[in-house]
Order: C-alpha cells, then structure tokens, then sequence
C-alpha cells in the first residue's frame, strides 16, 4: 500500500527528475528475505550453468 501511495503521489514525477527514484522505491518496498535473496541466486547459478552448457554443445 506505501508502495501504491508514493508512486501515486502527485509530486513523485519531480522527485523521480531528481533521481530519487530508488531510494524511493527502497523506502516503499519490504526488504528481501535471506531465502529470497538464496533462492534467486541458486537460479542465477543455474541459469550460468545452463549457458556454459550451451555453449560446449554448439562448440562440440
């Protein structure tokens, strides 16, 4: 909801001009969890693991 109330917000088009877009959206938003954030990155590695393996099939 603070999310929807600052996007929303009249003034956020100049705030955004400034810059401050991402310390808005990190104010706005609830921090990550820390199985978020392993989940992620165990598909982040996946998805390397997946390219490293495409790439030795089209060498091969």
């Amino acid at each position: 909801m603070q999310l929807l109330h600052t996007l929303r917000s009249p003034n956020v088009g100049n705030r955004i001009d400034e810059g401050r877009l991402p310390q808005i959206l990190s104010d706005a938003l609830p921090p990550l969890s820390d199985k978020a954030i392993a989940t992620a990155g165990t598909e982040v590695d996946g998805l390397e693991e997946t390219r490293a393996a495409l790439e030795r099939l089209e060498t091969a």
